[in-house]
């Protein structure tokens, strides 16, 4: 979030910079709009404009989603080490969760209340029930345990 409020600035702060120049350029008492250094001035503004709007979309391109996976027991026996279990992301692609959608998923499947994982995600409960309510709407079920049980039963949790 930090990187994203940085870069905002960035470039907000390089928009003021250049506006500024480019007033000052057609405003001061020499400009005409048929000289060509005044035109070659406007180019090289707009094209640096490309380029950062060009930078700012290779940088969103790269911060795509992944989806976390959590450890399971093996058994009920606490000395055998921890494995992840495989999971299942086609059926995951299937049904269309969000990544914010699936973690609220395996929160719900450690049964966790709304309340709680509104805490743990540092969302409110209304965002909490929405998703909730995404969830079930995609997985095609009623209710949140159905919900659980359907991911398990898929290898999705």
């Amino acid at each position: 979030m930090k990187i994203i409020v940085l870069r905002f600035g960035m470039l907000a702060m390089a928009i003021t910079v250049l506006l500024l120049t480019s007033r000052y350029a057609i405003f001061s008492k020499n400009f005409q709009w048929g000289e060509p250094i005044s035109t070659f001035g406007l180019v090289l503004v707009a094209a640096l404009f490309v380029f950062i709007g060009l930078l700012l979309a290779k940088w969103v391109g790269k911060t795509a989603p992944s989806l976390t996976v959590k450890a399971e027991k093996n058994s009920g026996n606490p000395s055998e080490e921890s494995s992840v279990r495989a999971i299942n992301y086609e059926k995951l692609n299937e049904w269309g969760l969000s990544k914010r959608e699936y973690e609220v998923l395996q929160l719900v499947a450690d049964g966790l209340s709304n309340k709680e994982i509104a805490q743990s995600l540092f969302i409110s409960e209304h965002t909490v029930k929405s998703h909730v309510s995404g969830i079930l709407t995609k997985i095609g079920v009623q209710r949140r345990t159905q919900a659980v049980k359907m991911a398990k039963d898929f290898g999705v949790i």
